[in-house]
């Protein structure tokens, strides 16, 4: 757990930080890169479930993935493939991560 809140604090910051930097159109483009692997990890481990023995992508992967930016394309992807809907747990963490990111950009005022 204590590795888990250091990371999103580190990753929080540096957003937060590159953000500031760099400005509001990089925040968008990273929002948009982040979703797009996002998506496409959320498809490919839905593929893989329908399979025997197959490799799948771990949960953390995908919270992480959302974490940094990747929630737009990990709700899209949990929409239109059916892939971790039900999974209570797994749903109140990805909502708490959008919680959390929607306060940060409320936050710098990105939401105002």
């Amino acid at each position: 757990m204590a590795y888990t809140v250091g990371g999103v604090a580190l990753v929080l910051a540096l957003w937060f930080g590159m953000w500031l930097a760099i400005g509001r159109w990089w925040a968008l483009w990273w929002f948009v890169a982040a979703s797009v692997v996002t998506f496409a990890l959320y498809g490919w481990d839905k593929a893989r479930a329908a399979q025997t023995n197959a490799g799948r992508v771990p949960e953390a992967t995908l919270h992480t993935l959302a974490l940094v930016g990747g929630s737009p394309g990990a709700l899209a992807g949990q929409r239109l493939f059916h892939h971790k809907t039900s999974k209570r747990p797994f749903q109140i963490t990805f909502w708490v991560i959008v919680a959390v990111q929607l306060a940060v950009l409320a936050g710098v005022g990105v939401l105002v």
